[in-house]
């Protein structure tokens, strides 16, 4: 299954073109090592508002740690970690993730928008089938309702998040998230399974919710 990789954190005052930059740099060594990278910004949020995130997809767990060997093992890399961790650093890390994807339908898509609606849940004990089957309702109304994408993973080495749920559904514009937001006050569909997810039997418990932009690469 589809893994995600992300290295996420905030930037220091005056330096968000250094740190996109040194992100720019890091993407296309990745990329030369089999990752499918991106850079994206929280421009909705509050604990993680105007903070950058460099996210890698992979095929499964194995290209992930292939991946991950060759990185540490490149001197390019090497170099720009160790400024990424020295005093003068424009960015301040604060999470190192790895995340697997739950496919929702028979058909996954690649189909990547440059606005991402991602929402973080902890999973109530013994209804992950409820969770899944809760998302999978979610994943056909965003598709039929302006989302290019709409994606679930679980947080499988992430801390205190580990096990949780994210859940990403991605627009070509903000415009585009903004009316699909309008449906949920104005759609029966809508407000029943958003009903359902805020029950007291409901399947997941929301932790955040933040809204992401791409920076291109």
């Amino acid at each position: 299954m589809t893994v995600l990789s992300a290295f996420a954190g905030q930037v220091k005052p005056g330096r968000f073109d250094d740190v996109v930059e040194s992100h720019r740099a890091a993407a296309k060594i990745v990329e030369r090592h089999g990752a499918k990278p991106r850079i994206l910004t929280v421009a909705l949020g509050v604990e993680a508002y105007g903070g950058l995130a460099l996210t890698m997809t992979f095929e499964n767990s194995e290209v992930f740690g292939a991946c991950y060997d060759e990185l540490v093992a490149d001197e390019e890399v090497i170099a720009m970690m160790s400024d990424a961790r020295g005093t003068n650093t424009p960015f301040l890390s604060q999470q190192a993730i790895v995340a697997t994807e739950i496919p929702l339908s028979s058909k996954s898509s690649d189909a990547r928008g440059s606005v991402i609606l991602a929402s973080v849940s902890q999973l109530v004990p013994g209804k992950m089938k409820e969770a899944v089957e809760s998302s999978t309702a979610a994943h056909a109304y965003y598709l039929s309702h302006g989302a290019v994408n709409h994606r679930l993973w679980v947080y499988t080495v992430a801390g205190s998040r580990s096990m949780m749920f994210l859940d990403a559904a991605e627009f070509d514009s903000m415009r585009a998230y903004g009316k699909l937001v309008d449906t949920f006050y104005t759609d029966s569909d809508a407000r029943h399974f958003l009903k359902a997810g805020r029950s007291a039997d409901a399947p997941t418990t929301s932790v955040s919710v933040n809204v992401y932009t791409q920076i291109p690469l």
